[in-house]
């Protein structure tokens, strides 16, 4: 076999590895902007038939490379006065026929030059009862300090809580959990609709994501300082409902201790959990550890195996193909020198 047609035979068997090979790195999402298969595992995960405590719970890795159920550091009432306790069952704390609460804390220690570390509490609502509550009407109130004269502070707060405070767009809004900063929807599964609803699809759950404290103003006009809600160290706390001008509805009012001030901070605690690792760092690597090699495998598996059968089809053509032109011109040559004599 002579030089030209072993360089033939390799690009023949090269040509097919290296297409089936782009094939599948292009379809696990490796590179390009095809991301079919990510997609699908990401509705694997989130959609309407995933229980909505573990849908939050997913929604808590892939925001963080440490998270927790901050539960064990909270106190909650369901009467702001009386302080009638609410027990926590399973990290969540339930208002019957309106709505239930899970607390998660969510770190990102991982630095970047496009992503700095991070750490937010998230208070996700879900079970609710449209016909009790409106979550888009729904407020987080929070004040420096979890003991009496913090707790007695909150009720300040609460008082002093306007429509002005929410028409400004400040924070403490209740925002539904659909591509909230991830393309990751998180549904309401046991929602309960309004009587009169003709909606045949299932709602969101909702999140509040406080950053920074409420400012009361005492009777000489001085205001609170305000401070970061990562700050504050310890809290007291309320979720409120507007109902009209400067009423509210408290749904659930509470203390939160040992409030972490930095992601390092948080992924030193006893009880923090490993994330996946925030999504808006490495997407990819995030799916990876929440199992997506194994759930596109077999689709890999057939679109690769294609892949080889049309690409490997084309070069054995193409390698007889030149293999038969080649031997074709060889007796000419011959003919041609045989005339010449």
């Amino acid at each position: 076999m002579n030089a030209k047609k072993l360089a033939v035979l390799l690009i023949s068997i090269i040509f097919p590895l290296l297409v089936t090979v782009f094939i599948g790195m292009y379809s696990y999402g490796t590179f390009g902007n095809w991301t079919q298969n990510q997609t699908k595992f990401k509705e694997s995960i989130f959609n309407a038939e995933v229980e909505t405590s573990t849908a939050i719970e997913n929604y808590a890795k892939f925001a963080s490379s440490h998270y927790m159920n901050v539960s064990e550091n909270m106190n909650v009432y369901s009467d702001y006065e009386s302080k009638e306790v609410i027990e926590a069952k399973k990290g969540t704390y339930t208002i019957d026929n309106k709505l239930t609460l899970s607390t998660y804390l969510v770190a990102e220690t991982t630095d970047t030059d496009t992503v700095d570390p991070y750490i937010s509490y998230m208070f996700f609502l879900y079970n609710i009862n449209y016909n009790n509550v409106d979550p888009a009407d729904i407020y987080f109130i929070s004040v420096q300090g979890s003991d009496e004269e913090g707790y007695a502070h909150l009720g300040k707060a609460i008082e002093q809580f306007t429509n002005t405070w929410v028409e400004e767009g400040l924070t403490g809004s209740a925002t539904v959990c659909s591509s909230r900063g991830t393309p990751y929807a998180i549904y309401d599964i046991h929602a309960v609709l309004k009587e009169d609803s003709t909606s045949e699809t299932t709602p969101f759950a909702y999140s509040l994501t406080p950053n920074r404290n409420y400012t009361v103003t005492d009777e000489d006009g001085f205001e609170d300082t305000p401070i970061a809600f990562n700050q504050l160290a310890n809290c007291s706390f309320a979720i409120v409902e507007t109902e009209n001008d400067n009423q509210v509805n408290v749904l659930f009012a509470g203390t939160l201790s040992n409030i972490k001030r930095s992601a390092e901070a948080a992924s030193k605690d006893a009880n923090i959990l490993k994330g996946y690792g925030s999504t808006s760092i490495n997407e990819l690597g995030a799916l990876e550890q929440a199992g997506y090699f194994k759930f596109v495998l077999p689709t890999l598996l057939w679109q690769c195996g294609l892949a080889l059968l049309i690409s490997g089809f084309v070069a054995v053509f193409f390698y007889f193909t030149w293999t038969y032109e080649e031997e074709a011109k060889t007796p000419k040559k011959l003919k041609k020198n045989k005339a010449k004599k």
